[in-house]
């Protein structure tokens, strides 16, 4: 990943890289994407300052959902008294299913927005989305 869009070999080696820097990666270089709220990058920053938040995601105790098709991954992980499941679609188109049972609420985190309505929920691909629902489910 270059560090700085002006910088020789986009800053990422005084030395010879080993591969070359494509000019179009230059673009998404850390001094440019940090500026930019909707980037990779800050998305990213943002999801990772959420989740070291969230002591369920933290050190909570972690359980898999089976996936019938391996297109959902879910996983569970609960701590303090509240339990957060995190949903992965990792197929190239929209999954939609239910969820597993009541009582889970939408968590807005920006950039893993899925469409809920009820216990329907729908990704769109490669997304995720995550819920809360207090008390611990093992």
């Amino acid at each position: 990943m270059p560090w700085n869009k002006n910088a020789p070999n986009g800053g990422f080696t005084v030395g010879k890289p080993w591969l070359p820097i494509p000019e179009e990666h230059l673009a998404r270089a850390v001094d440019v994407e940090k500026s930019e709220p909707d980037s990779p990058f800050s998305l990213c920053r943002e999801f990772t300052r959420w989740r070291r938040n969230v002591p369920a995601l933290k050190t909570g105790e972690i359980s898999f959902l089976p996936s019938s098709d391996g297109k959902l991954i879910c996983s569970r992980a609960a701590a303090d008294d509240c339990t957060i499941l995190a949903c992965f679609n990792l197929s190239d188109s929209v999954f939609d299913w239910t969820l597993p049972d009541d009582g889970w609420q939408p968590i807005p985190v920006r950039g893993f927005e899925g469409m809920v309505k009820g216990k329907k929920v729908s990704l769109k691909s490669y997304s995720a989305a995550f819920f809360a629902r207090p008390g611990l489910t093992r």
